[in-house]
């Protein structure tokens, strides 16, 4: 299954106030990570439905705790939740760990303002995404 976010940046939808009254990447994250496991079960849900089978249970909708505040445990946190999910697809896994680990150390050392971490992450950017885009040409 296929599901297309229709982002106005793409012309797929128009703007509206989920993106004109939020921060540089100021929420959603934690969200996204909190119902991880939600969303493999709605997917069940979603098969038996097209299979014609009876619907197992959903689990009540977990509350969503805040990212780790540290950088090596928000790291590793994001390791062990996505890139050992063996439950995802090789390219899934590392896509949703860089992706995350990205963001998070942009929100922590670009915003407000960029500090030497930010530079220094910038710089190295090319670097520690090859791993990843090489993953990703195996899909």
């Amino acid at each position: 299954m296929v599901i297309e976010h229709l982002h106005y940046q793409y012309g797929k939808s128009e703007t509206d106030a989920t993106y004109t009254q939020r921060g540089p990447l100021n929420v959603g994250d934690e969200v996204f990570v909190g119902l991880r496991k939600y969303r493999r079960e709605s997917s069940k849900c979603l098969l038996a439905h097209i299979q014609d089978k009876p619907l197992p249970a959903l689990p009540p909708i977990p509350s969503i705790a805040p990212l780790p505040t540290n950088d090596l445990p928000a790291v590793t946190s994001f390791s062990g939740k996505f890139l050992l999910d063996t439950a995802l697809h090789l390219s899934w896994r590392t896509y949703c760990f860089e992706v995350l680990s990205r963001r998070y150390l942009l929100k922590k050392y670009k915003y407000p303002t960029p500090t030497w971490q930010y530079q220094l992450l910038k710089m190295m950017a090319p670097i520690l995404k090859w791993p990843f885009q090489i993953i990703q040409k195996f899909k």
